[in-house]
C-alpha cells in the first residue's frame, strides 16, 4: 500500500468513533480512515470574494481573473472594511489606477486599522490620500445591492448611499468547519483547541491555523503552529511527551500601502516603514518551496 496517499476533495463530514473523514470527491463521497488526524483547514471570506481560497484551485483562479477584470472595466471602485486587506487592497488600486479611476475606502469606525497603533494609521491614511484614494471614516456598510444598470447601490448605517461600478467588501472571516461535530467548536464556529493544539475532548485530533481558535488568523500564526505541531506528532509516535504550544502575547502586523510604503508594529513599538515595506515586498512567496517540503521547520 502506497505510504502518501492524496485525495482531492472537499472534506463534508467527521466521525470522531469511527475515526473517518468524509471526503467529497466530484460526484461521489468517500470515507477516508485515519489514526491521527490534523485539521488544517483554514477560513474564507464571508462575501466569498477570492482573497481566500475558493473551492478548488480553478475555481479561485477563475474568480481573480473575474476580479481583475471587473476592476479594469470600473470607473468607480469601492473598498470597504478598512482593516490590513482593506488598506492593502486600496493602496493596489491607488498605485495602478488612482489618476483615472475614483476609489473610496470605508472605514467602520474613526480610523483605519483600528487593530494597530495610532501611527501605523496616520501614515496609511495618508499615503492612500496620496495615491489618490477617498478615505471615508465612521462608514458602516448596512447593505448593498446591485441595480437594474449594473451599479452597485451602497446603503451605510448613516442612512447616505454610494454609487459605485465595483464593490469589494474585505471584512469578515469564518472558518472552514462545517464538517466538524458542533460540540468540538466555539459559537463562532471555530475549532477548540488546547495548549497541545489537540482538539478539545479527543485523543487523537488536532487543528492548527485559521480554523483553531487559539490564536488571530494570520500566516504567521499558522506557520508556527505547523511547525511545533508537527516536531509534536514526531514525538508521540516515539512515545514521547509533547510539549506545550506557547502562544505569543505580544501583538503584530505589517503591511504595504502601495508599492512604496509600508507600516507595521510589534507590540507598541512601531516597525519602521522601510522594515515594513521589505517584509511585505514579496508576501513570502520566496519561502514557499521550503515551507511545502518542510525544510523551513
Amino acid at each position: 500500500m502506497a505510504k502518501n496517499i492524496i485525495v482531492l476533495g472537499t472534506a463534508v463530514g467527521l466521525d470522531e468513533a469511527s475515526q473517518t473523514v468524509t471526503v467529497r470527491c466530484a460526484e461521489k463521497e468517500k470515507l477516508v480512515a485515519y489514526d491521527m488526524l490534523v485539521l488544517a483547514s483554514g477560513s474564507r471570506t464571508l462575501d466569498s470574494s477570492p482573497f481566500k481560497n475558493i473551492g478548488t484551485t480553478e475555481e479561485t483562479r477563475s474568480a481573480l481573473k473575474d476580479l481583475q477584470a471587473r476592476v479594469e472595466a470600473a470607473k468607480s471602485i469601492t473598498v470597504a472594511g478598512a482593516g490590513v486587506t482593506g488598506v492593502e487592497v486600496a493602496g493596489e488600486l491607488g498605485s495602478a489606477f488612482g489618476k483615472e479611476k475614483k476609489i473610496i475606502l470605508l472605514a467602520p469606525g474613526p480610523r483605519v486599522l483600528e487593530d494597530m497603533l495610532e501611527v501605523n494609521s496616520d501614515i496609511a491614511t495618508k499615503e492612500l490620500q496620496r495615491l489618490g484614494v477617498e478615505v471615508q471614516l465612521r462608514s458602516r456598510v448596512k447593505e448593498s445591492v446591485i441595480g437594474s444598470n449594473g451599479q452597485y447601490e451602497i446603503i451605510l448605517s448613516s442612512g447616505t448611499t454610494i454609487t459605485t461600478d465595483l464593490y469589494i467588501p474585505t471584512f469578515g472571516l469564518a472558518p472552514n468547519s462545517s464538517y466538524v461535530p458542533a460540540k468540538f467548536l466555539t459559537s463562532q464556529g471555530f475549532i477548540k483547541v488546547d495548549e497541545f493544539l489537540q482538539v478539545t475532548g479527543t485523543k487523537n485530533i488536532w487543528a492548527i491555523g485559521d480554523v483553531s481558535d487559539l490564536e488571530q488568523s494570520q500566516w504567521i500564526k499558522a506557520e508556527y503552529q505547523s511547525a511545533h505541531l508537527a516536531k509534536n506528532l514526531i514525538k508521540i509516535l516515539q512515545n514521547q511527551a509533547p510539549q506545550a504550544y506557547k502562544k505569543s502575547t505580544t501583538p503584530m502586523m505589517g503591511l504595504s500601502v502601495g508599492k512604496d510604503m509600508g507600516t507595521g508594529h510589534y507590540g507598541n513599538w512601531r516597525i519602521p516603514t522601510f522594515v515594513a515595506r521589505y517584509l511585505r515586498k514579496t508576501l513570502f512567496l520566496e519561502k514557499l518551496t521550503e515551507i511545502v517540503t518542510g525544510t523551513a521547520f
